[in-house]
């Protein structure tokens, strides 16, 4: 920290040493499991077994955010459904939800625009996480029922095509 003048150094010294004394504190005492951060109480955590309640649920939350999504993905597809069945026509696609997509420094005319990470995470507002797991893309949308068909390469109703073609991901492969 470099300092233009004496008394600048003294109140950043001040304001330092008032940090560490008050909320500052935490951040210097030994953490469990030797973990740099301090445990937090009464946080707010659920489990998501299957697509289907992690991309209702993250759906819902996006649709909330006031000023920002960040996801970091290995996959993304902004044609998914986050909610099936899509029964009010295409709201529920992510590209909707979303309506943008761009990273800070990623412009088209540099022509750097597909860019990946192994993570699975997604905050918004820098409030509500969701971490590990899914990415949102075709093939990741399953419910507890985990059926080996592709519904929406049956046309049963709209009210009941779930995948809508293309959502269903099985390897098939010869033994010959």
């Amino acid at each position: 920290l470099k300092c233009r003048t004496p008394l600048d150094a003294i109140q950043w010294k001040a304001a330092i040493l008032e940090s560490m004394n008050s909320v500052g504190r935490i951040w210097l005492e030994n953490h469990p499991y030797g973990s740099t951060f301090p445990v937090r109480r009464a946080q707010s955590v659920q489990w998501f077994v299957d697509g289907r309640s992690f991309m209702e649920h993250a759906a819902n939350m996006m649709e909330l955010a006031r000023e920002e999504i960040f996801i970091a993905g290995w996959w993304l597809s902004p044609e998914i459904f986050m909610k099936r069945p899509p029964v009010e026509g295409n709201r529920w696609r992510l590209d909707e939800i979303l309506k943008v997509l761009r990273h800070p420094d990623h412009y088209l005319s540099s022509g750097t625009f597909f860019w990946a990470h192994h993570e699975k995470l997604i905050v918004i507002d820098q409030l509500i996480a969701f971490v590990g797991g899914v990415d949102l893309c075709f093939g990741r949308w399953d419910d507890c029922r985990h059926k080996l068909a592709d519904c929406g390469s049956v046309k049963i109703s709209e009210q009941q095509n779930i995948c809508l073609g293309g959502d269903f991901s099985m390897v098939c492969f010869s033994l010959s």
